[in-house]
């Protein structure tokens, strides 16, 4: 339990202790027991979220009464150099676990309408989990498992992104997909759904578009927008890189962090 082992260190040694909240706690009610208890989370000193709607849900679904600080999560990315596209569109996908709540067969059933009006597009599914082998039975049961990459293991990010056009992720639950972060990063546009940070990570006909999971036919519909519109793709990639280093750049989010601990000690 890790708020009430924070607490204690608190009490106990007297130091400050700082929270942030990593996951979706709307979710987490759903799906595992209450972790937080409203006593032990109101205690810390600082309470760090990556957006204000999980901020908002830390408010409604953990008993949240102080107030929190937005700072987006940032991580270690690879130096890389931008360019911008000089080509098509023709695959989406993602790098996620393959598991439930990230619906990766949504996207294979949106592949089958994509095929119909562009027949080289491909969904690249990478990463493992236990729905990988019902994903490979649903692509084989809809005629299309030629048409999807299954990838299961890379060592860079920078190595495997490069196969993935448009970043499309139809999660149930978010916190802040590090996923996107590192479609943002390598200026890819990014079609997602509407949970977590998401929409602080994309905005409509800017860097993607916001969807529906439910809604098979529009995805398909975005998807192919993208596709058949190269100067629409290479617009959103280089709207994707502007904002990551506008927003999200690891650099000054870390001069945003450091005051907290500065102050501290």
């Amino acid at each position: 339990m890790v708020c009430p082992l924070l607490y204690w260190i608190r009490i106990l040694f007297h130091i400050p202790i700082y929270y942030t909240e990593i996951s979706s706690p709307k979710w987490r009610s759903k799906t595992v027991d209450k972790i937080h208890d409203k006593k032990y989370l109101n205690s810390f000193d600082t309470i760090f979220v990556p957006s204000k709607l999980i901020g908002e849900e830390l408010i409604t679904y953990d008993g949240l009464i102080k107030t929190y600080t937005i700072i987006p999560f940032f991580i270690d990315l690879p130096p890389y150099c931008f360019a911008t596209p000089n080509r098509t569109a023709n695959t989406f996908g993602v790098i996620a676990r393959l598991s439930d709540e990230k619906n990766q067969d949504v996207l294979i059933r949106v592949l089958k309408k994509v095929l119909i009006k562009n027949t080289n597009a491909q969904l690249i599914l990478i990463g493992t989990g236990p729905k990988a082998q019902e994903l490979r039975n649903l692509a084989h049961s809809l005629g299309i498992s030629d048409q999807i990459v299954f990838i299961s293991h890379f060592e860079r990010v920078e190595d495997i992104i490069e196969y993935i056009d448009i970043v499309t992720l139809c999660s149930d639950a978010e916190g802040m997909p590090l996923t996107l972060l590192e479609a943002l990063y390598f200026g890819k546009p990014i079609i997602g759904t509407s949970v977590g940070s998401i929409p602080d990570m994309v905005f409509n006909d800017y860097n993607g578009y916001i969807i529906n999971k439910y809604e098979i036919d529009e995805i398909a519909d975005r998807i192919l927008k993208i596709m058949e519109n190269s100067n629409l793709y290479c617009e959103m990639a280089i709207n994707s890189r502007e904002l990551y280093i506008s927003k999200f750049h690891t650099e000054s989010l870390f001069k945003k962090l450091l005051p907290y601990y500065e102050n501290k000690y």
